[in-house]
């Protein structure tokens, strides 16, 4: 090599190092490289979860780690350096790394690790707004299976103590937005419908404040969050909300965006028994929007044909959309159910069911499928066909098996359990649905699913099984580990009566 490109090579190296506060563009670009190559190994381990060893979420998570190590908050995250943007990205990559640390411990069933990872990541990176909301939100979400109560109280503190716009780019951070619908939806499901419309109120309230300051896409989200704030709220008319949802529309600019923001409409103008509008709005919508957007508006559409009473045209528009739909998408999936749900409620029964055993067979792990097995063991049971729901059934059941038995996904599993329970209770099989019950409330205990469980469980034990030991023993679980304030209470209510009156032991 020549003194002339040695030289030359050397002036490169050194602009490279020395680009940016303190070789911040160097730095990115290690960063980047290594955090694109953990990404990738994760990215391996999900092609085929269930061959995924504990030794190749250690590799990955070390891999992250490193990251973190070699970018540390302290030097990264420090004020002076994030008002350079080279450096900024950097700390944002190391932040993000420890979260991906925290979501593999969840993903190998480390919630408590987790919850760790998620909590380190907010306090080192306070001060680099993307990675905090990030964290708090992983913290938020891992919260929701265990305490809601808790996860509910999380949302509301993001929704009050992060700004609604970034203030680098300028943009709506869409999720502290929707931070408050999580709280406003976790106070009503207590029963606290007055605090849920206060959160609900002081979204609007802060959204008004900033949308004079946005502009396009930024402003049309804001207008959309005042919006479901305004129709949120009990009582509420839906003029005020559609008036905001025009300001969106007036500011979207077109495309799937402008699409969803006529389906909002309709959804509104539907709640309202507006149903004409409601169908002009989704024909609109579905008109400008991409082919991948238009299942879910073309389902919104098939409900208010069946809300108008108007079985046979909500059974055409059906099988119009599936045709029209990639066949394996989820909106293609869920017309096909709907379809065949109306066939046998209008009295085509061999139609209904050969298209909900093809459901079944094409998707076995989609709910559509879990709901085309429920289905057809539902018919029978509604006519009163005992022993052809109870042979339906046992096939149900081996096929829900099988999903437990191989698959590792928790959406899967939470499905595939809270169905196989309620078909062995439905079948009358109370004996085999006793321990499939509490299996869901003890694996789900902080969910909707797993708490009407426990609550099933209970009522089975003592009304079905006569066993009021195993009742008592599980009303004291619901009054002691359920999440819900109104289960707990009923749970006492119910120990209180089978010990006749005797100072309750929950």
């Amino acid at each position: 090599m020549t003194a002339t490109r040695v030289g030359a090579w050397g002036l490169l190296l050194v602009a490279v190092a020395g680009c940016g506060d303190g070789g911040a563009l160097w730095a990115r670009y290690r960063a980047e490289r290594d955090f694109w190559h953990a990404r990738r190994m994760v990215q391996e381990m999900q092609i085929e979860p269930r061959l995924t060893t504990d030794a190749d979420f250690g590799r990955a998570i070390v891999s992250f780690r490193e990251i973190a190590t070699r970018f540390p908050a302290e030097r990264w995250a420090a004020p002076e350096r994030l008002r350079d943007p080279v450096a900024r990205d950097v700390a944002i990559l190391s932040g993000d790394a420890l979260i991906a640390i925290g979501q593999l411990e969840e993903m190998r069933g480390d919630r408590a690790a987790a919850l760790a990872e998620y909590e380190r990541a907010g306090r080192a990176y306070r001060a680099v707004i993307p990675v905090a909301l990030r964290a708090a939100l992983a913290h938020a979400a891992a919260m929701e299976r265990s305490d809601p109560v808790q996860a509910a109280a999380e949302y509301a503190a993001i929704a009050r103590d992060f700004p609604l716009l970034d203030p680098h780019s300028g943009e709506a951070l869409i999720p502290v937005l929707d931070a408050s619908f999580r709280a406003a939806a976790a106070q009503r499901q207590r029963g606290l419908a007055g605090a849920a419309d206060s959160t609900l109120a002081a979204l609007e309230q802060r959204a008004l404040e900033v949308v004079p300051k946005a502009k396009g896409r930024t402003a049309a989200e804001l207008w959309v969050r005042i919006a479901q704030a305004r129709a949120g709220r009990l009582g509420a008319e839906p003029d005020p909300a559609l008036e905001a949802l025009r300001q969106a529309l007036a500011e979207a600019g077109g495309g799937d965006f402008a699409a969803r923001i006529l389906l909002s409409m309709g959804e509104i103008s539907l709640a309202a028994g507006r149903a004409d509008s409601a169908l002009v709005f989704a024909r609109r919508g579905f008109d400008i929007a991409s082919p991948s957007a238009r299942g879910v508006i073309g389902l919104f559409e098939g409900r208010v044909w069946e809300q108008r009473g108007q079985a046979d045209s909500a059974i055409a528009h059906y099988q119009r959309l599936a045709a029209v739909l990639p066949p394996a998408s989820t909106p293609a999936l869920e017309a096909r159910l709907r379809h065949a749900l109306l066939l046998e409620e209008t009295g085509h029964w061999e139609q209904a069911r050969s298209e909900l055993r093809a459901l079944a067979a094409t998707a076995p792990s989609h709910p559509v499928a879990i709901a085309a097995l429920e289905g057809i063991v539902g018919h029978h049971l509604r006519r009163g066909e005992i022993e052809f729901a109870a042979v339906e059934s046992r096939s149900a059941l081996e096929h829900l098996d099988r999903l437990i038995a191989t698959y590792r996904d928790e959406d899967v599993l939470l499905r595939a359990r809270v169905s196989r329970a309620g078909l062995l209770l439905a079948v009358g099989r109370f004996e085999a649905a006793l321990p499939a019950l509490v299996e869901v409330w003890e694996r789900y205990s902080g969910t909707p699913q797993g708490i009407q469980a426990g609550v099933l469980a209970a009522q089975v034990a003592e009304g079905r099984l006569n066993d009021r030991p195993r009742a008592l023993q599980l009303y004291r679980d619901l009054a002691v580990r359920s999440p819900d304030p109104q289960v707990q209470a009923a749970a006492r209510a119910q120990i209180r009566r089978l010990e006749g009156g005797a100072t309750e032991r929950p």
